[in-house]
């Protein structure tokens, strides 16, 4: 029954840990003298010990992954207050309940969702904007000479992160003041 439920837990998440489970357990069925198993038992407790270790790693990943993707959400600007909060509750919650990584993924996930709606939305309304501006060449010729030069700058780290967001800015397209705004950020 042990190794029954090993085998149901494991399922899916090593296939080569639950065949080895499930080869017990045909061998647990069909053998009265359970000593010649005891080796298999053994290569069984290591390999369960080597994937342990390798979910403990994945969800270290994960928990990295869901900090930076929600930093570089509060980064971005132009998002709702209510959204903005929603993401800081989220992280605050992540450094308290450490356990629930999927969930924090799931919330993440349906967060940039939204985020994303409203910064396509908020684009168009904006691409609209700048097509109706009589300065459109000239203001088509800054974003592209801006893009241009954060292609050519290459720093890491935060700054990095900062200049790439706002190219990606540029490439969705902005008014005449975040432009402006853009620029100065860059410089």
């Amino acid at each position: 029954r042990v190794v029954a439920s090993l085998s149901s837990a494991c399922q899916g998440s090593n296939t080569q840990v639950a065949n080895y489970l499930f080869e017990i357990q045909q061998e647990l069925q069909h053998q009265k003298d359970i000593s010649t198993l005891i080796p298999r038992l053994a290569v069984l407790e290591r390999m369960l010990k080597q994937q342990s270790k390798t979910m403990d790693k994945q969800n270290g990943y994960l928990d990295e992954q869901i900090k930076h993707s929600g930093e570089t959400l509060q980064r971005v600007t132009g998002l709702p207050a209510q959204l903005k909060r929603e993401l800081r509750n989220l992280m605050s919650f992540s450094e308290v309940h450490a356990g629930k990584k999927v969930d924090q993924a799931t919330r993440l996930l349906s967060i940039y969702e939204r985020a994303i709606k409203i910064i396509t939305s908020n684009s168009r309304l904006q691409l609209s904007e700048f097509e109706n501006n009589p300065d459109k060449s000239q203001l088509e010729c800054l974003a592209v000479d801006l893009q241009h030069t954060i292609t050519e700058l290459d720093f890491e780290g935060e700054c990095g992160e900062r200049l790439l967001d706002i190219r990606a800015k540029l490439l969705l397209g902005v008014n005449a003041e975040s432009l402006i705004e853009l620029t100065l950020s860059t410089l």
